[in-house]
């Protein structure tokens, strides 16, 4: 694969106009009327400085996009799904243990890494892309001495979600795992994150432990913030074509194992994989599938009876072993079977092929309950930012402004049912 290949990869195909998870679009309706009636109290306060001040200071709350942490144990997935959500190979994802250091992905008009120690001046890398991913220049840095390292990236969903990657909880590196740990349960970092997507495969001790850890020192809301999801849900069921009825019967147990449910407002299964790969499949893949799938019924069962048969040089298929080898790595043995199967009869263009992949890894309900998360974020917002509004001004100077703020924040009530409400609504992709 060329370097040209490999840039195409992690820069991603851009999302059509309309498709799920789309945020460009207006504030929702209450952070936009919250706005509005900050703005118009700070307009009449113009001449009292520190009011009008502590005024502009609430209104900036709205501009901060939803902040989500992701954690887990090593190789769980939270690379992959983060990818699956940017839309691009960002965050480097392969066989190894990739996630060494906690890392944010952040809107920017261009690519650019910025890499912090825990002491001395921070220096910027190339982002240069690699064959899984970004590829940081430490400069010889231990990961230990490294605080964290800042991404920006011009994929629209970051424009309203900083997206944070973390290494595994039993990283191998024991400042690698705690300094995870710390991050996403101090209080002084937590205030920053919104919500936690934890990724789970079988719900451990661990696993438990950390869960409890995180809605004891997160405090109210925590629980409808903490999102789980059966990752990798694809290897769940072992690859077969029906793996993600499977990984819906897992999630169904963690929605119902009360160890979940006290510590966790969604559980959902993922197939991470499929979903990075519906985002970034190429034109040169889609053609490789097409023509494996265009093979005689017979010799498409005989090639996907097992990974090794698939990879097997010696076969005499349209497609090279080599190609065959990088349709496993970016699709799985499930994602292969649900591609041939879906273009089997079926004259799918590429966009059409990643639109149903996406549909079927089940990272579109992931995005929907996202988009849950950032309505129960701003109503969240909108009560404290006008209650503190009500507490600045003077009602007499801005009668209608505080009548409608306080209409507003009864409306705003309650705050933490949000997220739960999707788990009821969870299904089979």
């Amino acid at each position: 694969m060329t370097d040209e290949d490999l840039r195409a990869r992690a820069t991603g195909r851009r999302r059509r106009q309309g498709d799920a998870g789309d945020l460009d679009g207006p504030l929702r309706p209450t952070a936009r009327r919250a706005r509005e009636l900050l703005q118009a109290a700070a307009d009449a306060y113009a001449g009292d400085p520190l009011v009008a001040t502590e005024l502009r200071g609430l209104l900036e709350g709205f501009e901060r996009p939803l902040t989500v942490g992701f954690a887990g144990l090593i190789k769980s997935g939270k690379s992959t799904l983060l990818n699956a959500l940017v839309g691009a190979r960002v965050a480097a994802s392969d066989l190894s243990e990739c996630t060494q250091t906690v890392t944010w992905y952040r809107y920017g008009e261009t690519p650019r890494v910025a890499v912090h120690p825990r002491s001395g001046r921070s220096w910027e890398s190339p982002a240069m892309a690699g064959r899984t991913g970004l590829q940081v220049d430490l400069r010889g840095a231990p990961v230990d001495e490294i605080d964290h390292v800042d991404v920006w990236w011009p994929a629209p969903v970051l424009r309203e979600r900083t997206l944070i990657d973390t290494p595994g909880l039993d990283a191998l590196s024991g400042v690698a795992s705690r300094r995870s740990h710390e991050f996403l349960t101090t209080d002084a970092v937590a205030s920053a994150v919104d919500v936690v997507v934890y990724l789970v495969r079988q719900v451990r001790r661990a696993d438990v432990r950390y869960l409890e850890d995180l809605a004891r020192l997160r405090g109210e809301g925590s629980v409808a913030s903490t999102i789980a999801v059966v990752a990798r849900a694809d290897e769940v069921g072992a690859g077969r074509i029906d793996a993600l009825v499977s990984a819906e019967r897992l999630a169904r147990r963690h929605r119902e194992n009360p160890d979940v449910t006290r510590l966790c407002g969604v559980a959902l299964p993922v197939a991470g994989l499929l979903a990075e790969t519906a985002q970034t499949l190429q034109p040169d893949e889609a053609a490789d599938l097409r023509a494996l799938a265009g093979l005689d019924r017979a010799v498409v069962e005989e090639l996907l009876l097992s990974v090794d048969r698939f990879r097997r040089p010696s076969l005499s298929v349209p497609v090279s072993a080599h190609a065959r080898a990088e349709l496993l790595d970016r699709l799985g043995m499930f994602g292969v079977r649900t591609c041939l199967a879906l273009l089997r009869g079926n004259q799918l263009d590429t966009a059409e092929l990643t639109t149903e992949l996406s549909r079927r890894s089940g990272v579109e309900e992931l995005r929907r309950s996202l988009d849950v998360a950032v309505e129960g974020r701003d109503r969240r917002l909108a009560q404290d930012a006008l209650g503190r509004m009500l507490d600045l001004v003077q009602d007499d100077r801005v009668p209608e402004v505080a009548r409608a703020a306080r209409r507003l924040l009864s409306a705003t009530r309650p705050l933490h049912s949000d997220v739960p409400a999707v788990n009821a609504g969870a299904a089979a992709p």
